[in-house]
Protein backbone atom coordinates (compact mmCIF):
# COMPACT_ATOMS: atom_id res chain seq x y z
CA UNK A 1 0.00 0.00 0.00
CA UNK A 2 1.46 3.17 -0.94
CA UNK A 3 2.31 6.03 1.83
CA UNK A 4 -0.48 8.12 0.92
CA UNK A 5 -3.25 5.45 1.10
CA UNK A 6 -1.74 4.02 4.04
CA UNK A 7 -2.14 7.67 6.31
CA UNK A 8 -5.66 7.49 5.37
CA UNK A 9 -6.02 4.25 6.43
CA UNK A 10 -4.77 4.74 10.04
CA UNK A 11 -6.90 7.74 10.02
CA UNK A 12 -9.87 5.73 9.12
CA UNK A 13 -9.07 2.87 11.88
CA UNK A 14 -8.70 6.17 14.78
CA UNK A 15 -11.98 7.15 14.02
CA UNK A 16 -13.41 3.51 14.09
CA UNK A 17 -11.92 2.88 17.27
CA UNK A 18 -14.52 5.48 18.64
CA UNK A 19 -17.10 4.71 16.62
CA UNK A 20 -17.25 7.63 13.99
CA UNK A 21 -18.98 5.86 11.29
CA UNK A 22 -20.48 9.05 9.93
CA UNK A 23 -17.20 10.92 9.75
CA UNK A 24 -15.77 8.33 8.18
CA UNK A 25 -18.78 7.24 5.23
CA UNK A 26 -17.87 11.18 4.81
CA UNK A 27 -14.31 11.17 4.22
CA UNK A 28 -14.75 7.74 2.04
CA UNK A 29 -17.44 9.35 -0.23
CA UNK A 30 -14.78 12.09 -0.70
CA UNK A 31 -11.54 10.76 -1.23
CA UNK A 32 -9.14 12.96 -3.38
CA UNK A 33 -6.81 11.34 -6.01
CA UNK A 34 -6.93 8.81 -8.82
CA UNK A 35 -9.37 5.63 -8.78
CA UNK A 36 -6.43 3.60 -7.71
CA UNK A 37 -6.00 5.39 -4.44
CA UNK A 38 -9.98 5.36 -3.29
CA UNK A 39 -9.81 2.28 -3.99
CA UNK A 40 -6.82 1.28 -2.09
CA UNK A 41 -8.34 3.21 0.78
CA UNK A 42 -11.45 1.40 0.64
CA UNK A 43 -10.04 -2.37 0.73
CA UNK A 44 -7.42 -1.89 2.81
CA UNK A 45 -9.35 -0.20 5.39
CA UNK A 46 -12.43 -3.00 5.10
CA UNK A 47 -9.51 -5.74 5.52
CA UNK A 48 -8.45 -4.00 8.75
CA UNK A 49 -12.05 -4.08 10.00
CA UNK A 50 -12.43 -7.86 9.51
CA UNK A 51 -8.79 -8.66 11.03
CA UNK A 52 -10.53 -6.69 13.80
CA UNK A 53 -13.10 -9.57 14.75
CA UNK A 54 -11.00 -12.66 13.66
CA UNK A 55 -10.52 -13.17 10.07
CA UNK A 56 -7.00 -13.24 8.54
CA UNK A 57 -6.95 -11.30 5.07
CA UNK A 58 -4.83 -10.97 2.13
CA UNK A 59 -4.89 -7.63 -0.29
CA UNK A 60 -5.00 -9.14 -3.77
CA UNK A 61 -6.19 -6.10 -5.59
CA UNK A 62 -4.41 -5.05 -9.26
CA UNK A 63 -4.17 -4.95 -13.05
CA UNK A 64 -4.80 -8.67 -13.24
CA UNK A 65 -6.51 -9.42 -10.25
CA UNK A 66 -10.05 -11.13 -11.66
CA UNK A 67 -12.02 -9.26 -9.34
CA UNK A 68 -10.20 -9.93 -6.36
CA UNK A 69 -9.24 -6.91 -4.04
CA UNK A 70 -9.26 -9.60 -0.54
CA UNK A 71 -9.52 -13.16 0.40
CA UNK A 72 -11.00 -14.12 3.32
CA UNK A 73 -8.94 -16.63 5.44
CA UNK A 74 -10.99 -18.75 8.54
CA UNK A 75 -8.91 -19.59 11.72
CA UNK A 76 -7.03 -22.61 9.84
CA UNK A 77 -5.98 -20.29 6.50
CA UNK A 78 -8.79 -21.45 4.47
CA UNK A 79 -10.31 -19.00 2.10
CA UNK A 80 -14.23 -18.39 3.06
CA UNK A 81 -14.91 -15.54 0.68
CA UNK A 82 -13.31 -13.16 -1.59
CA UNK A 83 -14.28 -9.26 -1.40
CA UNK A 84 -14.48 -7.22 -4.17
CA UNK A 85 -14.62 -3.34 -2.94
CA UNK A 86 -16.51 -0.50 -5.13
CA UNK A 87 -15.70 2.93 -3.47
CA UNK A 88 -18.39 5.12 -5.96
CA UNK A 89 -20.08 8.31 -5.56
CA UNK A 90 -22.79 6.11 -7.58
CA UNK A 91 -24.94 3.19 -6.45
CA UNK A 92 -23.32 -0.01 -8.25
CA UNK A 93 -25.14 -0.77 -11.61
CA UNK A 94 -26.20 -3.92 -12.82
CA UNK A 95 -23.35 -3.91 -15.73
CA UNK A 96 -21.21 -3.84 -12.83
CA UNK A 97 -23.23 -6.59 -10.86
CA UNK A 98 -22.52 -8.85 -13.77
CA UNK A 99 -19.04 -8.29 -15.10
CA UNK A 100 -18.09 -8.92 -11.32
CA UNK A 101 -19.66 -12.41 -11.16
CA UNK A 102 -18.14 -13.18 -14.54
CA UNK A 103 -14.95 -12.70 -13.57
CA UNK A 104 -15.33 -14.88 -10.79
CA UNK A 105 -16.79 -17.33 -12.05
CA UNK A 106 -14.27 -17.36 -15.28
CA UNK A 107 -16.94 -17.08 -18.23
CA UNK A 108 -14.25 -14.82 -20.13
CA UNK A 109 -11.15 -16.39 -18.21
CA UNK A 110 -10.09 -19.62 -19.04
CA UNK A 111 -9.52 -19.81 -15.03
CA UNK A 112 -12.27 -17.50 -13.14
CA UNK A 113 -11.33 -16.37 -9.20
CA UNK A 114 -13.48 -19.10 -7.78
CA UNK A 115 -11.54 -21.80 -9.21
CA UNK A 116 -8.17 -20.53 -8.89
CA UNK A 117 -8.59 -20.01 -5.22
CA UNK A 118 -11.27 -22.74 -4.42
CA UNK A 119 -13.70 -20.74 -3.00
CA UNK A 120 -17.61 -20.51 -4.20
CA UNK A 121 -18.48 -17.34 -2.13
CA UNK A 122 -17.95 -13.85 -3.49
CA UNK A 123 -18.67 -10.69 -1.49
CA UNK A 124 -19.13 -7.35 -3.23
CA UNK A 125 -18.72 -4.11 -1.19
CA UNK A 126 -20.10 -1.15 -2.79
CA UNK A 127 -19.95 2.19 -0.29
CA UNK A 128 -23.02 3.94 -1.85
CA UNK A 129 -25.52 0.34 -2.62
CA UNK A 130 -27.24 -0.88 -5.59
CA UNK A 131 -29.56 -0.10 -8.15
CA UNK A 132 -32.46 -1.24 -8.33
CA UNK A 133 -31.33 -3.48 -11.60
CA UNK A 134 -28.19 -4.77 -9.86
CA UNK A 135 -30.18 -5.79 -6.75
CA UNK A 136 -32.41 -7.38 -8.77
CA UNK A 137 -30.13 -9.61 -10.57
CA UNK A 138 -30.30 -13.01 -9.90
CA UNK A 139 -26.81 -15.48 -9.92
CA UNK A 140 -27.44 -18.79 -10.69
CA UNK A 141 -27.24 -21.33 -7.73
CA UNK A 142 -23.80 -22.67 -8.07
CA UNK A 143 -22.06 -20.18 -6.19
CA UNK A 144 -22.75 -17.47 -3.38
CA UNK A 145 -22.84 -13.69 -4.12
CA UNK A 146 -23.36 -11.31 -1.47
CA UNK A 147 -24.22 -7.71 -2.25
CA UNK A 148 -23.39 -5.42 0.76
CA UNK A 149 -23.46 -1.92 1.58
CA UNK A 150 -23.39 0.91 3.86
CA UNK A 151 -25.26 -0.14 6.78
CA UNK A 152 -23.44 -3.67 6.82
CA UNK A 153 -20.22 -1.65 6.86
CA UNK A 154 -21.14 0.10 9.95
CA UNK A 155 -21.54 -2.72 11.76
CA UNK A 156 -18.03 -3.57 11.05
CA UNK A 157 -16.67 -0.26 12.42
CA UNK A 158 -19.11 -0.90 15.05
CA UNK A 159 -17.97 -4.26 15.88
CA UNK A 160 -14.54 -2.92 15.51
CA UNK A 161 -14.95 -0.03 18.35
CA UNK A 162 -16.33 -2.42 20.72
CA UNK A 163 -13.04 -4.65 20.06
CA UNK A 164 -10.74 -1.73 20.79
CA UNK A 165 -12.87 -0.82 23.89
CA UNK A 166 -12.61 -4.32 25.41
CA UNK A 167 -8.65 -4.26 24.21
CA UNK A 168 -8.10 -0.96 26.25
CA UNK A 169 -9.48 -2.04 29.19
CA UNK A 170 -7.62 -5.21 29.72
CA UNK A 171 -3.92 -3.55 29.09
CA UNK A 172 -4.75 -1.09 31.91
CA UNK A 173 -5.17 -4.57 34.27
CA UNK A 174 -2.14 -6.39 35.95
CA UNK A 175 -3.43 -9.43 35.69
CA UNK A 176 -1.71 -11.42 32.59
CA UNK A 177 -4.16 -14.46 32.89
CA UNK A 178 -7.34 -11.92 32.95
CA UNK A 179 -5.74 -10.49 29.89
CA UNK A 180 -5.82 -13.52 27.74
CA UNK A 181 -9.22 -14.38 29.45
CA UNK A 182 -10.69 -11.10 28.26
CA UNK A 183 -8.91 -11.33 24.57
CA UNK A 184 -9.75 -14.59 24.11
CA UNK A 185 -13.47 -13.79 24.90
CA UNK A 186 -13.53 -10.65 22.24
CA UNK A 187 -12.54 -12.37 19.74
CA UNK A 188 -14.75 -15.05 20.29
CA UNK A 189 -17.87 -12.00 20.81
CA UNK A 190 -16.23 -10.59 17.31
CA UNK A 191 -16.58 -14.26 15.21
CA UNK A 192 -20.20 -14.63 16.83
CA UNK A 193 -21.80 -11.61 15.41
CA UNK A 194 -20.78 -11.97 11.95
CA UNK A 195 -20.29 -16.49 11.60
CA UNK A 196 -22.77 -17.37 14.51
CA UNK A 197 -22.82 -21.26 14.45
CA UNK A 198 -26.24 -21.00 16.30
CA UNK A 199 -28.21 -18.65 14.47
CA UNK A 200 -29.32 -20.51 11.07
CA UNK A 201 -28.50 -19.01 7.46
CA UNK A 202 -31.85 -20.38 5.49
CA UNK A 203 -35.48 -20.90 6.21
CA UNK A 204 -36.70 -24.10 6.27
CA UNK A 205 -40.31 -25.07 4.90
CA UNK A 206 -41.48 -24.87 8.84
CA UNK A 207 -40.11 -21.10 9.32
CA UNK A 208 -41.58 -20.12 5.93
CA UNK A 209 -44.93 -21.31 7.27
CA UNK A 210 -44.62 -18.96 9.84
CA UNK A 211 -43.35 -16.34 8.29
CA UNK A 212 -46.22 -16.52 5.84
CA UNK A 213 -48.49 -16.45 9.04
CA UNK A 214 -47.21 -13.30 10.68
CA UNK A 215 -48.88 -10.02 9.47
CA UNK A 216 -48.61 -8.32 6.23
CA UNK A 217 -47.54 -4.89 7.26
CA UNK A 218 -48.56 -2.06 4.77
CA UNK A 219 -44.82 -1.38 4.51
CA UNK A 220 -44.02 -4.86 3.36
CA UNK A 221 -46.75 -4.77 0.61
CA UNK A 222 -45.16 -1.00 -0.68
CA UNK A 223 -41.87 -2.90 -1.31
CA UNK A 224 -43.54 -5.96 -2.67
CA UNK A 225 -44.94 -3.98 -5.24
CA UNK A 226 -41.71 -2.00 -5.62
CA UNK A 227 -39.60 -5.03 -6.29
CA UNK A 228 -42.85 -6.75 -8.12
CA UNK A 229 -41.73 -9.73 -5.61
CA UNK A 230 -45.37 -12.04 -5.95
CA UNK A 231 -47.47 -12.00 -2.19
CA UNK A 232 -47.55 -15.69 -2.00
CA UNK A 233 -43.22 -15.49 -1.95
CA UNK A 234 -42.70 -12.03 -1.10
CA UNK A 235 -42.39 -12.32 2.74
CA UNK A 236 -39.40 -14.93 2.11
CA UNK A 237 -37.88 -13.23 -0.48
CA UNK A 238 -37.94 -9.92 1.54
CA UNK A 239 -35.97 -11.61 4.51
CA UNK A 240 -33.23 -12.64 2.11
CA UNK A 241 -32.95 -8.85 0.28
CA UNK A 242 -32.40 -7.38 4.07
CA UNK A 243 -30.03 -10.41 4.60
CA UNK A 244 -27.54 -9.80 1.89
CA UNK A 245 -27.92 -5.95 3.04
CA UNK A 246 -27.07 -6.44 6.65
CA UNK A 247 -24.99 -9.73 6.33
CA UNK A 248 -27.17 -12.66 8.34
CA UNK A 249 -30.36 -14.34 8.52
CA UNK A 250 -30.57 -13.03 11.47
CA UNK A 251 -30.30 -9.32 11.01
CA UNK A 252 -32.75 -9.80 7.87
CA UNK A 253 -35.44 -11.30 9.55
CA UNK A 254 -35.03 -7.97 12.40
CA UNK A 255 -34.82 -5.92 9.43
CA UNK A 256 -37.77 -7.11 7.98
CA UNK A 257 -40.37 -6.67 11.44
CA UNK A 258 -39.26 -3.59 11.92
CA UNK A 259 -38.84 -1.64 9.26
CA UNK A 260 -35.40 -1.46 6.80
CA UNK A 261 -35.85 2.62 7.36
CA UNK A 262 -35.69 1.83 11.38
CA UNK A 263 -32.95 -0.69 11.35
CA UNK A 264 -30.53 1.54 9.11
CA UNK A 265 -31.14 4.45 11.96
CA UNK A 266 -30.55 2.47 15.42
CA UNK A 267 -34.34 2.83 16.13
CA UNK A 268 -35.63 -0.86 15.76
CA UNK A 269 -37.43 -2.09 19.55
CA UNK A 270 -36.47 -5.82 21.01
CA UNK A 271 -39.89 -6.11 18.46
CA UNK A 272 -38.05 -7.27 15.54
CA UNK A 273 -35.74 -9.52 17.68
CA UNK A 274 -38.04 -11.50 19.34
CA UNK A 275 -39.78 -12.14 15.85
CA UNK A 276 -36.38 -13.26 14.59
CA UNK A 277 -36.31 -15.64 17.19
CA UNK A 278 -40.09 -16.69 16.61
CA UNK A 279 -39.55 -17.59 13.29
CA UNK A 280 -36.29 -19.65 14.06
CA UNK A 281 -37.81 -20.97 17.16
CA UNK A 282 -34.20 -20.57 19.35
Amino acid sequence: MKFNASQQVKILLKLAAYNKSERIYTILNNLNGSTTFKGDVFEYFLAELYKKIGWYTEIIGGKNDRGVDILLFDSKRKIRAIIQAKNTKRPLPKKEIVNEYDNFIGIYNSLGAAQKYACDTLIIFSLNGYTKGAWNYNYPPTHKIYRYEWPYIKKLIKNYASQELVFKKVVNKKSNKFISVMVILAFIVGLQIYSSNDFPTTLTDEMITKLNNTTFSSLVKQDCDRLNYPIKTCRQKLVYKYSEVHGSLQEGLIAYFCGPTNFKTGNCSNYGEKMANYIVDL
